[in-house]
């Protein structure tokens, strides 16, 4: 507790249940030493930091130093903002600012900005919007609130409204956060003067902070009714009383883009209409339709009376927003979300990183001589007078790590040509919907002389992430979740194994499960393990391959593991680009491509780029792209009841609908021929913005086919699309819908997008609306023309996978490593991209 922020918690906290330890702030060094002292007596399981500042921030870390328990740092704001900052700090330019004023206090702002540039250094990061997510990367969790106490049928709204002293007729709005003028206060107070209907009142709370913005406002806190700061408890009933909530900030003002106010998660829970104005945090809940919305460029006080003038639609908005808020901003909404996650962590809890000590240690190179960084307690001893737990029993020995055959002398020789057993790992849990590279592989496998059994792994799951997921999905058809849900838990039944495939998805027991005897997340290896050998894999039977996805995090574990006679590595795109670099997701995958491929024996890539992004990783990556399925006699179908009724020509897009699309370009296109149907076929769970387009007549959103009515789709298709933007991620994918199209005998209109395939006239590429247009016009023109299989028959999965167990054989072929192979490769261990 700071003095300069008053000597008591936070006034809506006070009589808050949740008990709150204070001890007092002081200058630096002496409070680097009182959060070592505090640290020492924190015996949690788990540590959950607010806000990346010094203050919060550093007394985690110091508290994972004392007894490595997981460390999650939760960031609702851009800090830096406040600070009018925008760019972190490195150490070494601290270190040149030694001695000055400001770095006496660790709230100030280049100890923040040193903080900003370690938020990646934390075990999880939890934001609290999507706009942070986009900058800081970590998991989503939202301002959420009690569903028990946010409930509207709890209170009498009209006693409430007397008690505040509100007229008959009076139209209530409520400015629910602290008075600041960045959050728009003054703007609605200028509102309600321009309407000058005395039948209108904002309703706020913070005395002290309204009477620091009088200067600014003067007259216009008539229409003020300020109450003291509140309560927490009190918050519920206080936002039921309002007819209106008002969340009217600056969108160009920095702490705005970042920022997701609290009270419109109070307006959701209570059903309350809220007028807010359109911020990136704000957007999701701006699309859903769940709020008001001021667009750029309309007035406050005109769409204030609009909304009063139209009540019914007022009122359905809101009812839609208490529905939303139950889904996704309720207590148990966000428990079944977060507590699989936390259970991983607390089963396997990461060990104190690099990272985590040089922010520790950062301080004390500041203050050299009178601080030298916390000390270093062992696991469960606390510096300090206070009870300690007993450490934490260490966990079993990890197997060493496997060496690729190249690199091992005792590596069980293999004759090339030889049939195998096949472990293979998803990295997602989209498994048979999609007809993705890994399932058409699976398929071609199966058929395959050179297979013998077939185990297949989707990504672990806790049954409250398969019941989130089928929750959010089935509120709105463009969106995968559901349908991933239920393919999942058949997957668990077993009623989509095959023959030769028998495939497996791990569930493990989260926060309400745990208690019904769902095993840990930490148990995954060990049931792998056990799945293997109860099919009779990995025995010596046979020999047995994995075939592994990176960016699947369990994969170096499970092939130390499973010690498999050879590891295929099948590279999909480079997920890095999914992210910038420094965000803690793009160096997690990083890390996870150097791990899975410094242990594999063969690497493939599906493009060239892909390829030479992964050089750095291993020696030798080879370019398998991807495939096709060879049409067969069946014939074709009637098209599927979604397209059934739209005149053609009929146009398809087939894919997710992600932020890798051109969507300007597929509007343009749309609007300048509107005889033309465009049906947009895919899921729209990470970008809802392509759902935009639906309200054009001609554009259809069918949401998520799997592939075999993709297939029965496409048949009746006249043209396909490819409208990717280019960009980093399109320049490391090859476009897997391409060769989809092809198989179905569509022609293909694409933007010039890298790593297309090679099918003569039947892709056309184009630039613009209007080269896109023309291209579109050419093909029609021209009709679909006849399949030709010779052209397609070098594309299909039969060659693809022959083309991996040829360099499979190839491998195998080798010489076995001699023990100054071995020597060499115990010398390159560890180093980053070393490979011999």
């Amino acid at each position: 507790q700071f003095e300069r922020y008053g000597s008591d918690v936070w006034t809506p906290l006070r009589r808050a249940p949740t008990p709150v330890n204070l001890f007092p702030g002081q200058e630096l060094p002496a409070h680097l030493r009182a959060m070592e002292r505090v640290a020492g007596r924190i015996d949690a399981d788990l540590v959950w930091v607010s806000k990346p500042r010094l203050p919060s921030y550093l007394l985690g870390i110091d508290a994972k130093l004392a007894r490595n328990r997981p460390l999650v740092l939760d960031v609702d704001d851009h800090e830096l903002a406040f600070f009018g900052e925008d760019t972190g700090l490195g150490i070494d330019d601290l270190l040149g600012q030694r001695g000055r004023d400001d770095l006496t206090w660790p709230f100030e702002r280049d100890w923040t900005r040193l903080c900003d540039s370690y938020i990646d250094a934390a075990d999880l990061v939890t934001t609290s919007n999507v706009a942070l997510q986009d900058r800081y990367g970590g998991l989503i969790v939202p301002h959420a609130r009690d569903e028990r106490r946010f409930d509207p049928a709890r209170f009498d709204r009209e006693a409430t409204r007397a008690r505040l002293g509100v007229r008959p007729g009076e139209r209530l709005l409520l400015f629910g956060g602290t008075p600041r003028a960045h959050k728009g206060v003054v703007e609605v107070l200028e509102a309600l003067e321009r309407l000058g209907d005395d039948r209108y009142r904002v309703l706020m709370f913070g005395t002290r902070e309204f009477d620091e913005l009088k200067p600014r406002i003067g007259d216009l806190a008539r229409w003020a009714r300020v109450l003291p700061a509140q309560p927490f408890d009190d918050l519920p009933e206080l936002v039921d009383a309002a007819d209106l909530a008002c969340v009217v900030q600056d969108p160009a003002h920095p702490v705005s883009r970042y920022q997701m106010p609290a009270k419109v998660s109070d307006a959701l829970a209570m059903g309350v209409p809220c007028l807010v104005t359109r911020t990136p945090p704000l957007a999701p809940l701006a699309d859903a339709g769940v709020l008001q919305v001021l667009e750029a460029g309309e007035e406050l006080h005109e769409r204030i009376a609009r909304v009063f003038d139209d009540p019914d639609d007022a009122r359905a908005r809101a009812g839609r927003g208490r529905e939303l808020f139950l889904q996704e901003y309720s207590y148990e909404a966000v428990a079944e979300r977060l507590s699989p996650v936390f259970e991983g962590l607390l089963a396997d809890p990461p060990p104190v990183s690099a990272r985590q000590r040089e922010l520790a240690e950062a301080p004390g190179r500041i203050w050299k001589g009178s601080y030298d960084g916390p000390t270093r307690p062992s696991a469960g001893a606390a510096p300090g007078d206070g009870p300690t737990r007993a450490p934490r029993a260490a966990g079993p020995t990890r197997p060493p790590q496997r060496r690729p055959r190249h690199l091992d002398p005792d590596a069980r020789p293999l004759d090339p040509g030889a049939t195998v057993d096949v472990a293979m790992f998803w990295k997602q849990n989209d498994s048979g919907i999609y007809g993705r590279r890994q399932d058409m592989v699976l398929q071609e496998l199966a058929r395959s002389p050179r297979v013998g059994t077939i185990v297949h792994f989707d990504n672990p799951i806790s049954p409250e992430a398969l019941l989130e997921s089928y929750r959010v999905g089935r509120r709105q058809a463009a969106d995968q979740r559901r349908l991933v849900a239920t393919e999942s838990v058949a997957r668990v039944l077993r009623r989509r194994d095959e023959p030769g495939i028998h495939r497996h998805t791990f569930v493990f027991g989260g926060h309400y499960t745990r208690r019904l005897g769902r095993p840990h997340r930490g148990a995954y290896i060990s049931h792998v393990r056990s799945v293997l050998a109860g099919h009779g894999v990995g025995t010596g039977r046979r020999p047995l391959v994995v075939w592994a996805y990176p960016t699947n995090d369990d994969l170096p574990g499970l092939i130390d593991a499973i010690a498999p006679d050879l590891v295929v590595a099948d590279v999909v795109d480079d997920n890095r680009t999914w992210y910038q670099p420094g965000d803690p997701h793009h160096e997690r995958v990083e890390r996870n491509y150097e791990a899975v491929l410094a242990r594999s024996d063969v690497v493939i890539a599906n493009c060239e780029p892909v390829a030479e992004s992964m050089a750095r990783f291993a020696s030798d990556v080879r370019v398998v792209p991807n495939g096709l399925e060879l049409p067969g006699p069946a014939p074709v179908g009637p098209p599927p009841a979604a397209v059934a009724a739209l005149d053609r020509p009929l146009l398809a897009y087939v894919g997710n609908l992600s932020d890798r699309i051109d969507l300007e370009l597929l509007e343009a296109v749309a609007r300048a021929r509107p005889r033309w149907n465009l049906a947009l076929v895919g899921s729209a769970h990470r970008d809802p913005a392509a759902l935009a387009l639906d309200r054009l007549p001609n554009v259809h959103v069918l949401g998520v086919m799997p592939y075999r009515q993709v297939r029965q789709l496409l048949a009746h298709v006249d043209v396909a699309i490819i409208p990717h933007v280019d960009n980093d991620m399109t320049r490391s994918m090859n476009p897997l819908k391409a060769f989809v199209y092809a198989s179905a005998g569509v022609p293909v209109v694409s933007t010039p997008v890298a790593n297309l395939p090679d099918f003569g006239g039947l892709i056309t590429v184009a630039e613009g609306a209007d080269g896109f247009v023309a291209a579109i016009e050419a093909h029609l023109a021209a009709g679909r023309p006849p399949v030709d299989l010779d052209l397609l028959r070098p594309h299909s999965w039969e060659r693809r996978v022959a083309q991996v167990f040829e360099i499979v054989d190839e491998v195998l072929a080798r010489p076995a490593a001699g023990a100054d192979a071995a020597e060499a490769g115990e010398a390159a261990e560890g180093q980053p991209g070393a490979t011999t």
